[in-house]
């Protein structure tokens, strides 16, 4: 029962960060020429869920980042499993992506630790 709430408390706390408008904004400033960002949350199991729709077309993708190194100090994040739930986008996603190392926001990062939680390897 312990181990539920904290869990709960943890993903409340890190749905807060990422619905804030500078982790949004952030994302919308480098995938923005590419996609509409239409959500980004906690997933139902385990990670950060994240709804799309690449501009241009109609369809909503989903990506879910399941696991990823987080730098203790907050500087980086480094996705290591991430999907989407359309072939072309998974492919993409596992080219650039997984693997990559990417700067959090300078606001995200005293809430790195919980992100690292979260995201454990």
């Amino acid at each position: 029962m312990m181990k539920d709430s904290a869990a709960a408390l943890l993903r409340a706390g890190v749905n807060r960060l990422l619905k804030s408008d500078a982790v949004m904004s952030a994302l919308q400033r480098h995938a923005g020429r590419y996609v509409d960002i239409l959500d980004l949350g906690c997933a139902t199991g385990s990670g950060i869920t994240l709804v799309v729709r690449p501009l241009g077309f109609s369809e909503d993708v989903c990506i879910v980042l399941s696991r990823a190194e987080v730098d203790e100090n907050g500087a980086w994040i480094r996705p290591t499993e991430i999907s989407a739930d359309r072939e072309s986008v998974d492919a993409l996603l596992r080219d650039f992506v997984q693997g990559k190392k990417f700067a959090l926001p300078a606001m995200a990062r005293p809430f790195a630790g919980m992100l690292g939680k979260l995201l454990a390897v």
